[in-house]
């Protein structure tokens, strides 16, 4: 997404800001705690 954004904001001369609310973050580190614990 970074990579991504860089681009864009190249392409269009404006600056971005890209952000993750805590939900996503939370959202992520459970389902990676869940694939190392139910590799199933």
């Amino acid at each position: 997404m970074r990579e991504k954004l860089m681009d864009y904001q190249n392409e269009t001369d404006n600056i971005y800001n890209l952000e993750a609310t805590p939900g996503e973050g939370a959202a992520f580190r459970l389902a990676k705690t869940d694939k190392e614990k139910f590799p199933e």
